[in-house]
């Protein structure tokens, strides 16, 4: 599996130039987001082993899993048609995390998604220092939505920029599902957004403890329904190794828009039910 990445990135596509034979090949890529490499290694099972056709090789890059299906055949369209529908079963295997045939960009991807719905939307930052805004805004045009968001490090910025009750810092801490519902709740209202993410974690290398270890992040989500006036407000929970404060902070970074483009699809999804 370690060659695997080397395999998608410069084999295949030298393959697909070169054919060695009378042979024809056709590549076709899926794109999903927050998706592992070893979750979608046992919904695929044998499309990854040697000799399977087409053949499913992986790569993760930067929160995006990207598998390609490169398919063999006697003819062009007949490979382009093993592709197509290898492609189309890898799809099926975790639809709620797919994003596209080919995404580079997952900050980009999800801001110009949140865009084209016409949601306006916030991020309270703690741990990640502004790392998941500034993704967002690879989107162009995004500031449509985008009007405002919150670093708020300390717990006094917290309190004072987001409204988190002193009780929540002074009890729970501001490492805990309570302070990132509350970031995300104070954020959605500050910003008169329909859709705010929120973070807040340990990203080491010192601060941690054994009930709060470095790698514990909390996020946040609050989405707001159109007509409504009480947002839904949810928590999830990450423990990552402590493998440095770097990864950690990436690795949060993408849950968050991952989190985000989640909650947007559900607000989507949920308007042409409403109507009706």
């Amino acid at each position: 599996r370690e060659l695997q990445g080397v395999f998608d990135a410069e084999i295949a596509p030298w393959l697909v130039a070169h054919p060695a034979d009378s042979l024809h090949r056709a590549v076709r890529s899926v794109a999903f987001a927050d998706l592992s490499e070893s979750v979608f290694a046992e919904q695929a099972g044998d499309w990854l082993e040697r000799g399977a056709n087409p053949l499913v090789g992986v790569t993760v890059k930067e929160g995006i899993l990207t598998a390609r299906a490169v398919a063999t055949a006697a003819s062009e369209e007949q490979a382009i048609a093993m592709a197509e529908a290898r492609a189309a079963d890898i799809r099926g295997l975790v639809p709620e995390r797919y994003l596209g045939p080919d995404v580079p960009d997952l900050g980009a991807f999800v801001g110009a998604r949140l865009l084209e719905l016409g949601l306006p939307f916030t991020v309270a930052e703690s741990c990640t220092g502004g790392l998941v805004a500034g993704a967002l805004t690879s989107a162009p045009g995004v500031s449509a939505v985008f009007r405002t968001s919150f670093v708020t490090y300390a717990n006094e910025a917290k309190r004072d920029l987001l409204g988190v009750p002193e009780a929540i810092l002074e009890g729970p801490g501001a490492v805990s599902a309570e302070c990132a519902a509350a970031m995300a709740t104070g954020a959605l209202r500050r910003a008169s957004s329909r859709l705010a993410v929120s973070v807040t974690g340990i990203a080491g290398p010192d601060g941690g403890s054994e009930e709060k270890p470095v790698g514990l992040v909390w996020f946040g989500v609050a989405q707001l329904d159109a007509g409504e006036d009480t947002p839904c407000v949810r928590t999830v929970e990450r423990r990552w190794p402590p493998v440095g404060r770097a990864r950690i902070r990436r690795w949060a970074t993408n849950k968050a828009l991952s989190l985000l483009l989640e909650a947007a699809r559900e607000l989507a999804e949920a308007e042409p039910a409403r109507r009706a």
